[in-house]
């Protein structure tokens, strides 16, 4: 029944996206690019169908895309898998969630090279102003790094020296801030838990959790952190995400931040969804040390703000390491 619905699937997607469709029947794969072969780049999305799809095991996913990041190509290749139901055909939802996916992609792409082309000329200005110290020498672990990863990195920190300048004028503008603010700000104090800082070759990673219901709250708890002249002097003080549900079953109020640490807002946002956790605001503060970390800052930012995230209870352990999601939709602890 199985062999025959997969056969019976994989000739439906052919007649739907032609030329574009790649079958190989005898292995249970088949291939689709996208958008389509005719534009460059694309994206080719493999999927491996086991004996028993689709009545217990879900395809085998795999995204080929050399233009976008390879973090971008595991979260997709993992959201695929997460979109399964046993019982149900899915590649036909796989293929169009890649197609939504891939145009959001290069759109995220040229903004980021739009950003870091900005964020070069304000690293130029913060080296000349003697903000930057020449780190070109190193340590051996950094001769490891790419120059683009190594560029990324050194406009990101630019790019938070001159958000800091914009955000302290505009603080001073405001002059003290409006009275619903200040009195949204005094509520949520109390429900910010800070985690222990965590440092990797000079840098040094905070996170702080609260729970909230509605955005305002999201832009108390980021005031509140900001008053404390350390977390304000990090290089990165608020890379942060929320996830708030609504009175409409499935819909959330999410959004995030970098901060200017190259995507890494978006970073936390995935981890809220994957282990679905809701009604809280994670933030992270960076301060760095001097030291390019290169791709690995990312997964330090991320395994901090899991961490204190399983401790105060808004998302379930998922075992050892930094690995996918738990389930659980536990109620932060605040203190």
């Amino acid at each position: 029944m199985d062999h025959e619905q997969q056969a019976e699937e994989f000739e439906t997607l052919k007649a739907i996206y032609g030329d574009d469709v790649t079958l190989l029947l005898q292995e249970g794969t088949i291939e689709v690019c996208i958008p389509c072969r005719e534009v460059q780049p694309h994206a080719v999305a493999r999927a491996t169908c086991p004996v028993d799809y689709p009545s217990a095991s879900p395809p085998v996913a795999e995204v080929v895309a050399p233009h976008l990041p390879p973090e971008l190509i595991s979260e997709a290749a993992a959201q695929l898998e997460s979109l399964f139901v046993p019982g149900e055909i899915v590649l036909f939802s796989w293929i169009e969630w890649l197609r939504e996916r891939h145009v959001d992609w290069q759109h995220w792409q040229q903004q980021q090279q739009e950003e870091e082309e900005e964020a070069a000329a304000a690293l130029a200005a913060a080296v000349a102003r003697g903000h930057i110290g020449n780190s070109g020498s190193g340590s051996e672990g950094d001769a490891s790094e790419t120059e683009e990863g190594s560029g990324r990195e050194e406009a990101s920190v630019a790019g938070a020296l001159a958000r800091r300048e914009r955000q302290e004028a505009a603080a001073a503008s405001r002059g003290g801030g409006d009275g619903d603010l200040e009195s949204l700000m005094a509520a949520v104090a109390p429900r910010i838990v800070s985690g222990a800082p965590l440092t990797e070759r000079r840098s040094t990673f905070q996170a702080h959790v609260c729970r909230v219901t509605d955005a305002r709250e999201v832009e108390a708890v980021i005031a509140v952190l900001l008053q404390n002249n350390k977390i304000r002097g990090a290089t990165h003080p608020a890379i942060m995400a929320y996830r708030i549900s609504t009175p409409r079953p499935g819909v959330y109020l999410q959004d995030c931040d970098d901060d200017g640490e190259d995507a890494a807002g978006g970073r936390l946002l995935h981890l809220l969804q994957l282990a679905r956790a809701e009604d809280v605001v994670v933030v992270v503060s960076r301060w760095f040390g001097g030291v390019l970390l290169g791709p690995s800052r990312f997964g330090l930012i991320s395994n901090c703000a899991r961490e204190l995230l399983v401790s105060t209870g808004f998302i379930a352990g998922a075992g050892e390491g930094g690995g996918g999601g738990g389930g659980g939709r536990k109620k932060g602890k605040g203190r």
